[in-house]
């Protein structure tokens, strides 16, 4: 699982725009969780959009709290 406010990074691993080393370096220096899709190219969110949709619904749950209303 990944921690609440955690950045997220998809990358197809045929991607021809965008190399793989590039994807892997950015995930180390800024800590965010890097995915490499097997076989996906630059556009991968045609096939993978379900994976990127449950994340964030996941995401918003954790992160969602219940703040009591200020009485004045």
């Amino acid at each position: 699982r990944h921690p609440a406010g955690q950045a997220r990074l998809w990358i197809g691993s045929d991607d021809l725009n965008v190399p793989v080393a590039a994807a892997r370096t950015l995930a180390h220096l800024t800590g965010a969780h890097l995915v490499e899709l097997p076989a996906a190219g630059h556009y991968w969110f045609s096939e993978h959009h379900d994976a990127v949709l449950g994340w964030l619904a996941e995401s918003t749950e954790r992160s969602e709290t219940i703040v009591p209303s200020a009485h004045v």
